[in-house]
């Protein structure tokens, strides 16, 4: 189980929330992580319809995180 952090406002570290006890790597730059995912599921065929509602449902996700961020940005002023 992992936990993201963006770090000086731009950079996305994922760390181990040990869920299952501690991890051997501390924390991993997001830039690696989407590599080492990138390289297990190359092979994976998934079906347009399926990936398109992947794909709709992330943007969906991101957007509504980041609204959620500036609210929280303009209550603490």
């Amino acid at each position: 189980m992992v936990t993201a952090e963006r770090q000086k406002g731009k950079y996305v570290y994922y760390r181990c929330s040990h869920g299952r006890g501690k991890c051997a790597l501390p924390y991993m730059r997001e830039e690696e992580l989407s590599d080492r995912m990138g390289e297990l599921l190359k092979d994976l065929y998934v079906p347009e319809t399926i990936a398109r509602g992947i794909v709709d449902s992330l943007q969906s996700d991101s957007a509504h995180a980041e609204a959620e961020r500036q609210k929280r940005i303009t209550e603490a002023r």
